[in-house]
C-alpha cells in the first residue's frame, strides 16, 4: 500500500499488516481510523502517526513508556471510551506531541491514543482522575546507554 505524507514529502511503502484501525478516529480527526506508525533516524524517540487516506495529517507521538513519568497514573480500563480497547492484553500508549517554534514541547497526558499491538486496533481516550494535564511539558526518560543507539519505541511493525 502507499501512504502519501506531506510532511515529509514522501510516499510510504507500506504493508496492509502495518496499519493501525482507530475505528472512531482521534479526538479533532473522527473521520480518520487508519494510520501508521513510522520513525525517521533523526528522532527515533518520536513517531509519527501518518493519516492512510489524508496525506496533511501526520502527528508526532512519543511512546508512554519513554516518558519519565510513571504514565498512565491510573487504569486505563477507567479511562472514558476504555470500552473501544476491548480485551486488550497488549497494548502500546503513545501520547501526542506539540512543537511549535520558540515554545517549550508539550504532549497530551490526558488522552492517550491506546493500541493493541497484536490486533493494530485502537482507541484515543481521556483518563479520568489522572494528575496529568493535557499540556505537559515533554520530560523523557534518560536513554540507556547499550554501546548501539537506542531503539526507538512504538508500535512494533
Amino acid at each position: 500500500m502507499r501512504v502519501e505524507s506531506k510532511k515529509f514529502d514522501a510516499v510510504l511503502e507500506v504493508d496492509d499488516s502495518e496499519v493501525i484501525q482507530i475505528p472512531h478516529g482521534l479526538i479533532g480527526f473522527a473521520g480518520e481510523t487508519e494510520f501508521v506508525l513510522f520513525e525517521r533516524d533523526q528522532s527515533p524517540r518520536i513517531g509519527w502517526l501518518q493519516s492512510v487516506h489524508d496525506p496533511a495529517l501526520t502527528l508526532p507521538v512519543v511512546s508512554g513508556s519513554d516518558l519519565e513519568q510513571g504514565y498512565p497514573d491510573v487504569p486505563l480500563s477507567d479511562a472514558i471510551y476504555a470500552d473501544r480497547l476491548g480485551s486488550c492484553d497488549d497494548h502500546e500508549v503513545m501520547v501526542v506531541l506539540t512543537c511549535q517554534f520558540g515554545m517549550v514541547p508539550t504532549v497530551n497526558m490526558v488522552s492517550p491514543i491506546v493500541v493493541d499491538v497484536r490486533r493494530r486496533v485502537g482507541a484515543q481516550v481521556i483518563l479520568r482522575g489522572t494528575r496529568f494535564a493535557s499540556r505537559e511539558v515533554l520530560s523523557l526518560r534518560p536513554e540507556r546507554w547499550s554501546g548501539a543507539p537506542a531503539a526507538a519505541k512504538g508500535v512494533a511493525p
